[in-house]
């Protein structure tokens, strides 16, 4: 059984379109795990999206890179982290 404690970290850069029903998916399949979104100076609606989700959200101002893994880090609350790769 997957541990509760759980946060998972989902690097975005102008993912408005499919932050959402991700977020959304991943909740209905693991309630308990913690959702961030780092949303990495996207210029759309990215962060927007994934709150009206339910995702907490993590904003870098410009697009960063490696940045993006450090902010997510900082804010996750859980045991256990894991990190989703964006979807190209």
């Amino acid at each position: 059984m997957i541990d509760d404690d759980v946060s998972v970290i989902i690097p975005a850069f102008n993912e408005a379109e499919s932050i959402g029903p991700l977020v959304e998916r991943l909740k209905e399949l693991y309630p308990s795990f913690e959702i961030i979104v780092v949303d990495d100076g996207s210029s759309d609606a990215t962060a927007e999206a994934a709150r009206k989700a339910g995702a907490l959200v993590s904003n870098i101002p410009t697009t960063s890179g490696i940045t993006l893994r450090v902010n997510g880090v900082k804010e996750e609350e859980k045991e256990s982290l894991y990190e989703v790769p964006p979807v190209i």
